[in-house]
């Protein structure tokens, strides 16, 4: 669920190697399939119209190219998609790179479900099965991600399962003017309050 009536504020996160995943299966009815070259882009594009996260096909596909095709040998190890019963699918998200801070560390990224499937335990399975495949890649570093202000019902999860708050650490991908500290400061408050 998105909720674009809170004022947006980028956030980041961190978890560190070595914590506990927690045990996430899907419901019945769906199925993980990792990206397949022949539909994958066609796929995330579907799931990312019908999250609503992005609003027409050129805009995704424009996205997706930027995004993921100069690393597009590791397209079939690290994005995930959940199909329903007839095939469809439903959610996505990618186990991709970043260097928040120098070297490069694992990143949970574009994390989606269509509307029509949400809340029903997609990403908390997504999430489990993403981090058992960074533990088995072996990446060194932990795991970030970037969430955003709108999205506080998805931060919940990705606290659940061990990602922490960074509050002054600046990643590299930081843009804006005001101080990151300061702008943390402003999303983290923004979001506890919706979470109370």
């Amino acid at each position: 669920m998105i909720d674009r009536t809170v004022p947006y504020f980028p956030v980041w996160m961190l978890r560190e190697d070595g914590a506990p995943i927690p045990a996430r299966s899907l419901p019945g009815g769906y199925a993980f399939d990792f990206y397949r070259p022949e539909t994958g882009k066609d796929d995330w594009v579907t799931v990312q119209l019908s999250s609503r996260q992005l609003e027409t096909r050129a805009q995704a596909e424009s996205l997706f190219d930027s995004e993921f095709m100069n690393r597009a040998e590791a397209l079939s190890q690290r994005m995930l998609f959940v199909r329903d019963a007839a095939g469809t699918p439903v959610a996505s998200a990618a186990l991709w790179f970043g260097s928040p801070f120098g070297a490069e560390i694992d990143r949970i990224h574009w994390v989606a479900t269509d509307e029509a499937h949400q809340r029903r335990g997609l990403c908390g399975a997504m999430l489990c099965e993403l981090l058992k495949r960074h533990e088995a890649l072996g990446t060194p570093g932990g795991v970030y991600l970037i969430s955003q202000t709108f999205s506080y019902p998805a931060i919940r999860i990705y606290q659940r399962f061990g990602f922490r708050r960074l509050l002054t650490r600046c990643p590299a991908e930081y843009h804006l003017d005001a101080p990151f500290a300061e702008t943390a400061a402003r999303a983290w408050a923004i979001i506890d309050e919706k979470l109370r």
